[in-house]
């Protein structure tokens, strides 16, 4: 559509958006196996996964631009966070990502789109390396 739109012709595609709610619910029925998962809760655009790890995969959607996805180790602490707020100072932002929580505020780009289908490999990588560090502590 872009492309169809800067060259001044029709576009040979015709792209609507989903709403939030049939959003939700298509990453419901997806997500978990994506994510090797059970799900735990699935309510009110936030959907909670727990890993065989026990680690949880927190997605909230409120919208494609008001998103977060949270780890939480076993023991309940919040570990890193992708979100769209648009508070930090980030090149390619708002959306970004806390890689180190609760030990650094530190924030960097997350390059993610707030639909977990296309972020599933960034998340996989954070929650995969988080639950390393995990063992490798206890």
């Amino acid at each position: 559509e872009y492309l169809a739109s800067r060259f001044e012709m029709d576009s040979p595609i015709h792209v609507q958006p989903l709403d939030p709610t049939s959003h939700f619910a298509m990453i419901v029925a997806w997500l978990p196996s994506a994510v090797s998962a059970t799900v735990e809760k699935a309510k009110d655009r936030t959907l909670t996964l727990v890993r065989k790890s026990q680690f949880k995969l927190i997605v909230r959607l409120d919208s494609l631009s008001n998103y977060a996805y949270v780890i939480k180790n076993p023991r309940g602490k919040e570990v890193a966070r992708f979100d769209s707020a648009d508070h930090h100072q980030v090149p390619y932002g708002p959306d970004h990502l806390h890689p180190n929580l609760p030990k650094s505020k530190s924030v960097q780009p997350s390059f993610t789109t707030g639909t977990p289908m296309i972020d599933v490999n960034g998340i996989l990588e954070v929650l995969e390396t988080k639950e390393r560090e995990f063992a490798i502590e206890s």
